[in-house]
């Protein structure tokens, strides 16, 4: 006799050693008070699910999936537990949709589950998951679910649903994609970061293990090192991350064009980058050496900046103070940073220091 107290793993075998027989699934697996986790999946086992889950109060996590000849009903008493997770899943489970309390997971995908989606289910404040795909499900998709502020990931594929998603999910639906780019963008600048400071480590050792000449070291991080990478970088590693191309014909072009002329920048190509890949905030900025100058404009900032504005912050105009306060905005930026901070850490002043330079020059 096998006695297990906290988790069972059920895939033809019981805790890995015991083999589990074909036939009706054991009613006494149900019936463990001090279970929490229970999983039955890919098995030859029939019969109904056992109506016991009222003698498992420590259940949280119960999955019963690929399982053809089980029980086709799910038992009420499933309605006792305060479950973290169930996933009932290739089931062919018919009739209407359960209500539930207390899940984060939520799994009822691949079986033949009918009526509506409950507007229940947007009581389930915890919610992380809802996978409710390829099953019958009709009518319209509740709004109410909308109220799932920790809803991270909803499938409702291949159902008989009518109408169109509400607003409100298509709400949550830009949030994750706008998490997602942050994110992104957030690993990119650690691995920079991390590349720079290991750099730098590396440049400190040699500099106090071997004592080779400090300033030379200086010059050359500081202007070879500079001055190769700022012709490096935009050809040929930035095109790496990001897609990098001449910027269309339009009035933006033509102006700045024309503004490029009339102040004798030699501007010799105008590029996009598509920014808003990994992150919302908005940039601009100009390489190159003597007479061969490119600039270089995010797709965010033509986005959230209008011909003028732009013209401004590339030409530093009348109009650059609306331009880099909407910018400042978009991009959600600190205002109130440290000036010994932004000094070190940042290339461009902070906005209030801009602003107050401006007025200066006014």
């Amino acid at each position: 006799m096998v006695k297990i107290n906290t988790n069972i793993y059920c895939n033809r075998t019981i805790a890995g050693s015991t083999t589990l027989p074909n036939g009706a699934i054991p009613t006494s697996l149900f019936q463990l008070p001090n279970l929490n986790s229970l999983k039955i999946s890919s098995t030859s086992l029939s019969g109904s699910i056992p109506d016991t889950f009222n003698k498992m109060p420590a259940l949280k996590t119960l999955s019963l999936q690929n399982n053809p000849q089980l029980g086709k009903t799910i038992p009420p008493s499933i309605g006792s537990l305060s479950l973290n997770s169930i996933a009932i899943n290739g089931q062919g489970i018919s009739g209407s949709f359960p209500d539930f309390i207390g899940n984060i997971q939520l799994d009822f995908g691949n079986n033949s589950l009918t009526g509506t989606i409950p507007d229940s289910l947007s009581q389930l404040t915890n919610l992380e998951f809802l996978y409710l795909g390829r099953n019958q499900l009709s009518g319209q998709i509740p709004a109410s679910l909308a109220s799932l502020t920790n809803l991270k990931e909803l499938l409702l594929n291949n159902n008989k649903l009518s109408g169109s998603i509400p607003d409100a999910l298509g709400d949550i639906e830009d949030v994750r994609k706008d998490f997602k780019k942050t994110q992104a963008y957030g690993i990119d600048k650690a691995k920079f970061g991390f590349v720079s400071a290991l750099f730098g480590q590396v440049q400190s050792t040699i500099i106090i293990v071997w004592d080779i000449l400090p300033w030379l070291w200086d010059l050359s991080g500081r202007i070879i090192f500079n001055l190769v990478l700022l012709t490096i970088y935009p050809t040929l590693i930035q095109p790496l991350f990001n897609k990098v191309e001449p910027l269309e014909e339009g009035e933006l072009r033509k102006r700045i064009e024309e503004l490029a002329s009339r102040i004798g920048f030699p501007l010799k190509k105008l590029y996009k980058i598509d920014g808003s890949k990994r992150s919302s905030h908005s940039n601009a900025y100009f390489y190159g050496f003597f007479k061969n100058k490119r600039i270089v404009l995010y797709d965010t900032l033509i986005e959230q900046a209008d011909t003028a504005e732009i013209l401004a912050i590339v030409g530093y105009g009348a109009q650059l103070r609306s331009g880099l306060i909407k910018i400042q905005l978009k991009n959600l930026s600190n205002l109130n940073n440290d000036k010994w901070y932004s000094a070190y850490h940042f290339s461009h002043p902070p906005l209030p220091e801009r602003l107050s330079a401006l007025e200066k020059i006014d």
